[in-house]
C-alpha cells in the first residue's frame, strides 16, 4: 500500500508540476542555458506519459516542450559549429533531428539533417584540402548518408573516390547526382557528368597502358 501511495503521489506531483517546469525551461532557453532547458523539457515530456487527459495548460507545456527541446539542441549545434567543434555540432544537430522525427516535426527534422550534412562537409574539407582522401571519404560518406542532396559534399566525395583510384564508387555518387531534378541541380549535374567523362577516359587510358582489354570490355558493358 505504501509503495502504491508513493507512486500515486509522484505521478500527481509530476502532473501538477509540468507547467511550472516548462516555464523554467523557457526561462533557461531564453537565457541561453540550453543544456538546463533540455533537461527540463525532457522531464516534462517524460512526465506527460502518465497524464491520460492533460488540461489546457498541461497540453501547452507538453507541446511546447516537444518543440523547444528541438530548438535547444539546434542552438547547441550552432554554438559548436561557430567554435569549429564539428563533432559536437554533429551530435547536437543529430539529437535535434531525432527529437523532431519522434514528435512528427518533419520540417525541423529535415532542417537539422541538412545541418548534420553541412557539419560533415566542413569537417571533411580539411582532410580533402590536405589530400587525405581516405579520411575525406570516411567523413563525407557519413555526411552524404545524412543529406544526399548536399551536392557540393557529394561531388567532393566522388572526387575523393576518384583520386583514391576507387573508380566505381565515384561513378555511383556521380550517377546519383546526375539523376537529381535538373531544374534544381543543373550545375551539380553538369559537374558530375563532367567528372564521369573525365575519369572514365582516365580509367580507359590506364587499362590501355596495361593492355587490359578485358577490363575495357567489362567497363563498356557496365556503362550500357
Amino acid at each position: 500500500m505504501t509503495v502504491v501511495a508513493l507512486m500515486g503521489a509522484t505521478s500527481l506531483f509530476a502532473q501538477s508540476d509540468i507547467v511550472a517546469l516548462f516555464s523554467q525551461g523557457l526561462g533557461n532557453a531564453k537565457a541561453g542555458n540550453f543544456t538546463e532547458a533540455i533537461a527540463q523539457f525532457q522531464e516534462v515530456i517524460d512526465a506527460s506519459w502518465d497524464i491520460e487527459e492533460p488540461d489546457a495548460n498541461q497540453q501547452k507545456a507538453i507541446t511546447g516542450s516537444k518543440k523547444f527541446i528541438v530548438t535547444c539542441y539546434n542552438k547547441l549545434g550552432v554554438a559548436a559549429f561557430n567554435a569549429k567543434n564539428y563533432d559536437e555540432a554533429i551530435e547536437n544537430f543529430t539529437m535535434a533531428a531525432d527529437a523532431a522525427e519522434m514528435f512528427d516535426n518533419v520540417v525541423d527534422m529535415n532542417k537539422n539533417r541538412t545541418y548534420v550534412g553541412q557539419m560533415y562537409q566542413a569537417k571533411g574539407a580539411d582532410a580533402f584540402n590536405a589530400e587525405d582522401y581516405a579520411t575525406a571519404i570516411e567523413v563525407f560518406s557519413k555526411g552524404y548518408e545524412a543529406d544526399p542532396r548536399n551536392t557540393a559534399m557529394a561531388l567532393n566525395l566522388a572526387e575523393s573516390y576518384f583520386r583514391s583510384n576507387i573508380y566505381q564508387e565515384g561513378m555511383k555518387v556521380c550517377s546519383a547526382i546526375a539523376a537529381l531534378n535538373p531544374d534544381k541541380y543543373a550545375e551539380a549535374i553538369a559537374e558530375a557528368q563532367s567528372k564521369m567523362v573525365m575519369y572514365t577516359n582516365s580509367e580507359v587510358a590506364k587499362l590501355q597502358m596495361a593492355n587490359d582489354y578485358d577490363g575495357i570490355i567489362a567497363m563498356a558493358a557496365e556503362m550500357e
